[in-house]
């Protein structure tokens, strides 16, 4: 069984110690208490390369997050952003109302997802 640890990014010295003890150990960013955010926040995690999520307080800061997501030129697996990029895109499919900047940025991931071939 995996241990998990709450905290926020920059992840503390010691409990980065951690996971190089433990491979096993995952983190659950808390981001409203965090010094990182946005972008920032996902090039750190991407270049730690370990085992992350994010644990949202406010709709506002996911959504500041899905739009950092899913205009970032870099790889991150972060499974809360995940589905909540697979959420919107089914509620922009379905023609739920979505904020301006979402509906843009939504409009073209879906033309790209259309035109991958299966």
């Amino acid at each position: 069984m995996s241990k998990v640890i709450t905290t926020t990014a920059p992840i503390a010295i010691e409990y980065l110690k951690e996971y190089f003890a433990d491979k096993e150990t995952a983190y659950v960013i808390d981001y409203a208490n965090s010094e990182l955010k946005g972008e920032k926040l996902l090039v750190y995690l991407g270049n730690l390369d370990l085992p992350a999520d994010i644990k949202f307080e406010t709709s506002k800061d996911l959504e500041e997050m899905v739009l950092a997501y899913a205009s970032s030129t870099f790889i991150v697996n972060i499974k809360s952003l995940e589905f909540a990029m697979l959420n919107l895109l089914l509620k922009n499919e379905i023609g739920v109302p979505l904020t301006d900047e979402l509906q843009v940025l939504l409009d073209h991931w879906s033309i790209r997802i259309k035109s991958i071939t299966l």
